[in-house]
């Protein structure tokens, strides 16, 4: 639990070193509240004192003192509160930022379950452990200050009270353990939820189709039970240490109070010492109770911890995107092998100049999509070479120099501009161009224009429109190379006649490279390669 926990104080230590203000206001809160309990005990203490001697204007002042206390106590809680969710939701956020952004560098596919986990429940219960850490500060100073007060006032009880430690560490580093099984159980099974309601919610149609709904149906309720189950289990594991420690001390208090009972009858022990030992003791259940919480909090944030940082450590990130020159780019293979492991495919040698225009054909499995990933750098390469304006394709797969245009375009729920822009600064003139190129001057004919919004996963656009969508948005960075996945493959003929116009009119100013099953699209090309054939 080490690693994990001092990663958690990493990233707090930084964003105190951000903010030593924070850090400052935070421990004098905390300290501050940490004291009161014990100063309502002594000012309950004077006030029974007094009011026992039968001298009620002296109590006043202590009754007084003892209710301001009550009240700053709340006023302190308000403001620790106020601090604490500032700090945790931030560092909350900065680690959720951080994961966001490897996920989305990350070469190649992944379990998107574990990925959604990671983004939202693993990481909230690192923020839940950053708010308990607080507890670390302030609970250890309650219970000594407690401790120190029922010891000064009635010392001959505090060795029997001394009994209660061993069973109260016990039952934390018991309830630590379980907490932690417990939250791992838990985000396993959030994460089987997430993955399969994404699967079906993408896949409804099919299953519709198929009339497999009764049957996803009972899956997906079966999962729902398992998330439910180890949920309960979980919470009922964060809080069992805390009511077992708080029931022990409650039962201490019975036992002393019997005890100290005999003390003031034999006149060993003044009532009101008594009674203000017996709130002391009561009063230190609930810090002790919430070490306990703090150390099961710990535990959780352990167990999340290791999903987050698995999903940081795997795979590859995208190295930088490359600087190419303007203009159209050159290709070039030479004996090259996409190494898949169990599966290794040979790629045809191939010189492609600038401004050239090729279509690849052949059967499924031929190595046509491995053709394309390995011009972007997504596949690995064993042997040979492989060129792009005559450099080595790493970091291509982030340049606006090579552009791609996917079998199925992903269209997001936003605009028609920002599904164009995707966040790049393109003025309206070059989205013009890009989209007359394209083809798309369906979008003129469109009420809001650019500013259409598609729907989920483009729902408001036919097939044919959203690939020219897509063609276009690929066009408007203005790329030397084109790599189109079988553009044409979910169009109707007239469709992909006008996509076949749209790369005719980029001749000579972008050299484009098209995988394609289709023959007249093929056909429309000057040039066609078919894989196991020199080109």
């Amino acid at each position: 639990m080490r690693g994990p926990i001092r990663r958690v104080l990493r990233i707090l230590g930084a964003e105190f070193r951000r903010s030593p203000a924070s850090l400052v206001g935070l421990v004098g809160v905390v300290v501050l509240a940490g004291a009161i309990p014990a100063a309502t005990v002594l000012l309950l203490e004077r006030t029974l004192n007094a009011t026992l001697d039968g001298e009620p204007t002296r109590a006043w002042p202590w009754a007084l003192a003892f209710s301001l206390c009550v009240c700053l106590n709340g006023v302190l809680h308000v403001g620790r509160t106020a601090l604490v969710q500032r700090v945790s939701f931030t560092l909350a956020a900065d680690l959720r930022r951080a994961l966001h952004q490897r996920l989305l560098g990350r070469v190649g596919p992944g379990d998107t379950g574990a990925r959604l986990a990671a983004l939202t429940t693993e990481i909230d219960e690192v923020q839940f452990a950053m708010a308990g850490l607080v507890g670390l500060i302030r609970d250890p100073w309650s219970v000594l200050a407690l401790l120190l007060t029922a010891a000064w006032l009635a010392p001959g009880l505090l060795g029997w009270a001394a009994a209660l430690v061993p069973p109260v560490l016990l039952v934390s580093w018991l309830g630590g353990g379980l907490a932690a099984r417990t939250s791992r159980a838990w985000i396993g099974a959030r994460a089987d939820l997430s993955s399969i309601a994404q699967e079906q919610l993408s896949g409804a149609q099919l299953l519709r189709a198929f009339g497999a709904e009764p049957a996803e149906a009972r899956r997906f309720a079966a999962l729902v039970q398992r998330d439910a189950r180890t949920r309960v289990w979980r919470d009922a594991a964060a809080v069992l240490p805390s009511a077992a420690t708080q029931a022990a001390i409650g039962v201490a208090v019975a036992v002393l109070l019997g005890l100290g009972a005999v003390q003031v009858a034999h006149g060993q022990l003044e009532g009101s010492s008594l009674a203000g030992f017996a709130a002391a003791l009561a009063l230190l259940a609930r810090p002790a109770g919430r070490l306990t919480e703090v150390h099961s909090l710990l535990k959780r944030a352990s167990a999340a911890l290791e999903g987050v940082e698995a999903e940081l450590a795997k795979g590859p990130e995208r190295p930088a995107p490359i600087a190419l020159g303007p203009g159209p780019l050159s290709v070039e293979l030479r004996g090259a092998v996409v190494d898949y492991g169990e599966r290794r495919v040979e790629l045809p040698d191939l010189d492609l100049a600038p401004g050239s225009a090729l279509a690849v054909v052949g059967p499924t499995g031929a190595g046509k999509t491995s053709l394309l990933r390995a011009l972007l750098d997504e596949a690995p390469l064993g042997e040979g070479q492989v060129r792009v304006g005559g450099r080595p394709p790493q970091g291509l797969g982030g340049s606006e120099r090579v552009a791609m245009v996917h079998q199925r375009p992903v269209l997001f729920a936003r605009s028609i501009r920002e599904n164009l822009t995707l966040g790049r600064r393109i003025p309206d003139e070059d989205l013009r161009v890009a989209l007359d190129a394209a083809g798309a001057d369906f979008v003129d004919r469109l009420p809001c224009g650019l500013e259409t919004s598609l729907g989920e996963s483009g729902a408001k656009l036919s097939g044919g429109e959203g690939q020219r969508l897509a063609l276009a948005r690929a066009l408007c960075g203005r790329p030397g190379l084109l790599l189109l996945d079988e553009p044409t493959s979910h169009v109707d003929a007239e469709t992909r006649d006008a996509i076949l116009q749209s790369l005719r009119r980029l001749e000579g100013e972008v050299t484009v490279l098209c995988v394609t099953h289709d023959p007249v699209l093929a056909a429309g090309f000057a040039r066609t390669l078919a894989l196991g054939h020199r080109a």
